[in-house]
């Protein structure tokens, strides 16, 4: 079974571009339960663990997520996704981190992840572009370019 990471603000968190439900992006609720059936889910942010905790559990989807992983002091992203690659046995070049943020773009490719950026977010657009990841232009879409984007990597 294959990890797919989600950042939370920009990409599940609206930053006003699109619709939203208590704040969740349009159809990110859908998706990611539609994504839950085949693959283990993770949240990795900055933001603290009960922040986020509660959250989703407002968004109603502290089921859909196994592990949710706040910003810990001393610890990056790639540490903290690599250690739940770890845990479940599975190869991070198999793995998938839907972000907003060069950063994280960079981030995930020190740990061997593949990314898609998401434009609805807070990063620029011309520094995703830099960065290689796949770009999504809406939520929309994001289902299916993460389902075609994820078999390339078994």
């Amino acid at each position: 079974m294959q990890i797919i990471f989600f950042d939370v603000v920009g990409v599940l968190l609206s930053t006003g571009k699109f619709k939203t439900k208590n704040g969740l992006v349009e159809y990110m609720d859908t998706i990611v339960k539609e994504l839950t059936k085949n693959h283990i889910l993770v949240i990795v942010s900055s933001l603290s663990k009960s922040t986020i905790e509660e959250q989703i559990n407002l968004w109603k989807l502290n089921t859909v997520f196994t592990h949710v992983i706040g910003g810990e002091p001393n610890k990056n992203k790639t540490d903290q996704m690599l250690e739940v690659c770890y845990e479940y046995n599975v190869a991070p070049k198999t793995c998938l981190m839907v972000t907003d943020t060069a950063r994280d773009v960079h981030l995930a490719k020190e740990a061997n992840i593949s990314t898609l950026a998401v434009s609805w977010g807070l990063g620029n657009i011309e520094m995703l572009k830099k960065s290689n990841a796949t770009l999504v232009q809406n939520p929309q879409e994001l289902l299916i370019i993460i389902k075609e984007k994820i078999k390339t990597l078994v």
